[in-house]
């Protein structure tokens, strides 16, 4: 039997319409700052595909602190989510932005898609 690894495709470098459909607890994850709890945030590109026509998904991982200078806080402040002393993750789910979609090489030489920046709602304006 031979095993192969599975590539994932990746969205195009652009700004897309994403969707939160999940988070899962990581646990505690060894890190290059030693041992930290962590969550990762599943995110659907939802206006592209694979070629078979499957969901894209892009992840963010972080640690779990909703401090001013974190993650998981900077992203919750960069959707307009104020998260206060405590944030329930499962308000996340559903929530619907647009972001630009960057890529990046890791040092395992992997590339990975990454959410860059996030596109602030318009406000309405009023018409005359």
């Amino acid at each position: 039997m031979i095993i192969a690894e599975k590539i994932y495709e990746l969205p195009t470098e652009e700004e897309h319409a994403l969707t939160i459909v999940e988070y899962k607890d990581l646990g505690a994850v060894e890190t290059n700052f030693g041992t930290k709890e962590k969550v990762s945030i599943k995110i659907d590109v939802t206006d592209q595909k694979t070629e078979q026509g499957e969901n894209i998904y892009v992840f963010v991982n972080a640690a779990k602190s909703i401090g001013e200078k974190s993650t998981l806080g900077k992203f919750l402040r960069k959707l307009g989510i104020t998260p206060g002393p405590a944030f329930d993750m499962d308000d996340l789910v559903g929530f619907k932005f647009r972001a630009v979609i960057e890529h990046s090489k890791a040092t395992n030489g992997k590339t990975y898609a990454n959410v860059g920046s996030i596109v602030k709602k318009r406000s309405q304006v009023e018409s005359v």
